[in-house]
């Protein structure tokens, strides 16, 4: 039976049907219902002759999904962070002027630029009342792409009062009919959260078989590197080959000027006089 002293966690189990669990482990597994139809100490019958009213209310576990959503935004400016780290250009006090690794990386510049747009920019087509970050209490600074949780009042209010729109703004996925693939996939109408998932299968590779262009370009460093690191052992070689032929002359000069004085030295002591 249900009890009207104990939280129960629901499963749906179809548009109208749903099953209740003692546990969160056992309702995201199916496992161990409540069984609704018989009753203990202090519990109401569901099922019977005359059951009676029970009011049921189901809530979400807004902490985490408030904690999901910072931490969603929050790798986003960790990822803009590093980029400036190894991009950023700086000029010390004495006017010397010192370029990040990457400050001339045009596909490094161009993720920083997609991901300030892509989660500062309008998301449309997900059926939500939200189509910024900026709508959910968010707002950049405006000069290192860093995003912050700057208004948490207008966020806590949407947990508990618009908590459809919000799974709307960031889970909405609606693929075109008639196309299938990548195809279907990537130029659906899709939530923020769908959007970063696709733009990184992109960098990093998809199911479709994408190699990723972040990939590629690591691939591209790493064969310069190599390319570099053989030039360098060549350039090696051909340095202590030419030392060794400098040795060489050098001490073959230094035993001919050798040999040079001593014929001198014997031309002096026999017509010198």
């Amino acid at each position: 039976g249900v009890s009207s002293k104990t939280g129960y966690y629901v499963r749906a189990l179809s548009g109208s049907r749903i099953s209740l669990h003692t546990s969160s482990t056992d309702a995201t597994a199916g496992s161990n219902a409540v069984d609704i139809t018989g009753a203990g100490t202090g519990d109401q019958y569901i099922l019977g002759a005359a059951p009676p009213s029970l009011s049921v209310t189901v809530s979400a576990d807004i902490a985490k999904v408030k904690e999901a959503i910072k931490d969603f935004v929050g790798q986003i400016s960790k990822t803009q962070s590093l980029i400036g780290m190894h991009t950023t250009v700086t000029t010390d006090s004495d006017g010397k002027v010192e370029a990040g690794r990457l400050s001339n990386d045009r596909l490094v510049s161009e993720i920083a630029a997609d991901l300030r747009q892509k989660t500062m920019g309008e998301i449309t087509g997900t059926g939500s009342n939200f189509d910024r970050l900026s709508d959910l209490g968010f707002s950049g600074n405006g000069y290192d792409n860093q995003i912050s949780l700057s208004d948490e009042n207008t966020l806590d209010t949407i947990l508990r009062e618009k908590m459809g729109d919000l799974e709307k703004f960031f889970a909405t996925e609606e693929t075109q009919a008639g196309v299938a693939g990548a195809t279907a996939d990537y130029q659906a109408e899709e939530g923020m959260a769908e959007v970063m998932e696709d733009y990184t299968a992109l960098l990093l590779g998809d199911v479709y078989g994408t190699e990723g262009a972040l990939v590629d370009h690591r691939d591209n460093y790493t064969k310069e590197i190599d390319r570099i690191n053989k030039n360098i052992v060549e350039l090696e070689k051909r340095v202590q080959f030419t030392k060794e032929q400098l040795t060489r002359s050098f001490v073959e000069m230094e035993q001919a000027q050798s040999k040079s004085n001593q014929e001198m030295q014997f031309l002096m002591q026999r017509f010198g006089g």
